[in-house]
């Protein structure tokens, strides 16, 4: 984990503190001890008419509240959201805000997090307003290209092809996969194990192919 936090801690000179938004990556070991591989845990969207992003796969997380930093947000809205206290977590460092596709203006950061202890989605308590489903999902599940996969996103009456990745019956794609492209890009080169042993398997460059 300290090779990651230093990767994230240069990416802080690219940060602001005025993200509109900001979700977290949280990363803990897997439940199983047979898998040395680090989980991601990533939420379901419920489907509510007032939100833009109604059923669709993201990271925990939301809007900063007036005077908030973007630590301070995602800590606030993991709990909300999920009910994991980051509290017991390593902070790893920060990405650089992305604007979404439909307003330039509004910025969305992450802050990356290690929870040392494995835990079960079964386990959380997630506020069933915002959340539908908890999942953590390996790190080399993202890697797999039998997962990779593409979604179609009409704008304007124009019909445009997405990357994305494919979990369950879902997929993971536009803004929630490009933050997932930053981070990888940030730490390409370091093992997605908890070991950190020095046989990898390693974070990919150019992910994806």
């Amino acid at each position: 984990m300290n090779e990651f936090a230093k990767r994230l801690s240069l990416d802080f000179a690219h940060r602001i503190e005025t993200n509109t938004a900001t979700v977290g990556l949280v990363l803990s070991p897997s439940m199983d001890p047979s898998q040395d591989e680090l989980n991601l845990l990533l939420i379901k969207r419920s489907v509510r008419s007032d939100d833009p992003w109604s059923g669709h796969m993201a990271f925990p997380g939301g809007f900063s509240n007036r005077n908030e930093t973007p630590l301070h947000t995602v800590i606030r809205e993991v709990f909300e959201e999920t009910g994991l206290q980051l509290s017991e977590a390593h902070h790893l460092g920060g990405l650089a805000p992305i604007s979404t596709i439909r307003d330039q203006k509004f910025l969305v950061g992450a802050e990356a997090f290690f929870y040392p202890r494995p835990f079960a989605v079964d386990e959380l308590t997630p506020c069933p307003d915002e959340v539908h489903t908890l999942y953590q999902i390996g790190l080399n599940h993202f890697f797999d290209k039998a997962n990779q996969s593409t979604r179609l996103w009409v704008r304007e009456e124009q019909e445009i092809e997405l990357p994305a990745v494919q979990i369950e019956d879902q997929k993971l794609w536009g803004l929630s996969f490009m933050i997932l492209r930053e981070f990888f890009s940030v730490c390409e080169g370091l093992e997605t194990s908890v070991s950190q042993s020095g046989r990898g398997p390693f974070i990919p460059k150019d992910w994806p192919l």
